[in-house]
């Protein structure tokens, strides 16, 4: 009998996949705070992502907000998924950082390489993403993504930080006009 595909497997699944993100109580009380899950598309969030796949080249962009158990994009250029579980989510992890959270090859990082995001469609092989923090919490990321490995150079990891600090101004000025309550 041959051994099962490593996408098949789940032992080899939660070996490989990265860790869930912890639960924070008061990183979920400034996301709720938002009301921005769930709505409808926004243009402004959508011409940000799809500056971040013109500026870095790649061809997927989203704005990906962690919730409890899931990420779900507010944007997404390049790509239909409408969320996904943080158990597999590469946004849940890009949170955790101060900087620019790089994967430059999926297949070949550890806490990867069994992800069914990167064996399976969309097929991950490459992921950046700059994390939203408002109030000082991160809520989310701004990140490109690619089916071929890679690295941002510093003018394009410089871009998307930019684009980050822009999407937490709108998330900000959304919730202070009460758009979507």
């Amino acid at each position: 009998m041959s051994a099962l595909p490593l996408s098949l497997d789940p032992d080899a699944q939660l070996v490989h996949c990265a860790p869930p993100l912890v639960r924070d109580e008061d990183r979920l009380a400034v996301l709720r705070s938002l009301a921005v899950l769930d709505t409808p598309p926004e243009a402004v969030f959508d011409a940000l992502t799809r500056l971040a796949t013109t500026l870095t080249g790649r061809p997927i962009g989203l704005i990906g907000l962690v919730d409890t158990g899931r990420t779900w994009f507010k944007s997404a250029v390049g790509m239909s998924l409408g969320e996904s579980s943080n158990d597999y989510s590469f946004c849940a992890r890009a949170i955790a950082s101060d900087d620019v959270f790089e994967v430059p090859d999926a297949h070949r990082d550890p806490r990867f390489a069994g992800n069914p995001l990167v064996q399976g469609p969309p097929y991950v092989r490459f992921y950046a993403g700059a994390p939203l923090r408002v109030d000082g919490q991160p809520v989310g990321t701004i990140c490109v993504v690619d089916h071929e490995p890679c690295l941002l150079d510093p003018e394009q990891r410089a871009a998307l930080k930019d684009l980050a600090m822009l999407a937490c101004e709108l998330l900000q000025a959304r919730r202070l006009i009460g758009h979507g309550s």
